[in-house]
């Protein structure tokens, strides 16, 4: 089965963007189709956003932009 990955590096506050993933997100659920998101840093209580529903995210970290670079990297060939 194919998966949607959503890459948003930096997940700090809730807003427009947000939103819209999240209105993306119920759409694709409905046709059940996988998705995850995948991000650097989230600091964001999706559930509270998404009628208490979870929302499928992966925190990847990394302390600066080659050791992201990598693990994104290495993230995606997994997935794939």
């Amino acid at each position: 089965m194919k998966q949607i990955l959503i890459f948003y590096p930096f997940i700090d506050a809730f807003g427009g963007i947000e939103r819209n993933i999240i209105s993306f997100i119920s759409s694709i659920d409905k046709r059940n189709i996988d998705y995850k998101i995948i991000c650097f840093r989230n600091k964001v209580d999706w559930k509270k956003y998404n009628n208490n529903k979870a929302i499928k995210i992966k925190v990847l970290g990394g302390k600066n932009f080659i050791d992201r670079v990598i693990k994104l990297k290495k993230y995606y060939k997994k997935a794939n």
